[in-house]
């Protein structure tokens, strides 16, 4: 995480995490300063990112979502360009070592 965490640009890069967990890249991207969009599909891996966020203080960069990743990739996309927001720069889908 933190080999690609030093690669954002905290000016620019906006990160859409599709399926973070409880956090572990979400929470340092935030913390070097980028704006997080950071989901989960599991309820309890949900609550425990919004817990961390709270903990590592930043609330401010990180919009936490529990979410289908698809469908939320889909809605985030629209609302952002509805919103005339910036668009992600990066897409992290962080899958459990399991998955492979």
């Amino acid at each position: 995480h933190a080999r690609i965490v030093s690669t954002l640009d905290k000016r620019k890069d906006v990160v859409c995490d599709l399926m973070c967990g409880i956090g572990p890249f979400a929470i340092p991207a935030a913390k070097n300063g980028c704006r997080v969009y950071a989901n989960d599909l599991n309820p309890e891996s949900y609550k425990w990112l919004r817990t961390n966020v709270k903990l590592n203080k930043v609330e401010d960069k990180v919009s936490c979502f529990n979410e289908d990743a698809r469908a939320f990739l889909r809605r985030l996309t629209r609302d952002l360009l509805d919103k005339k927001q910036p668009l992600f720069t990066v897409v992290t889908m962080n899958l459990p070592a399991t998955a492979i």
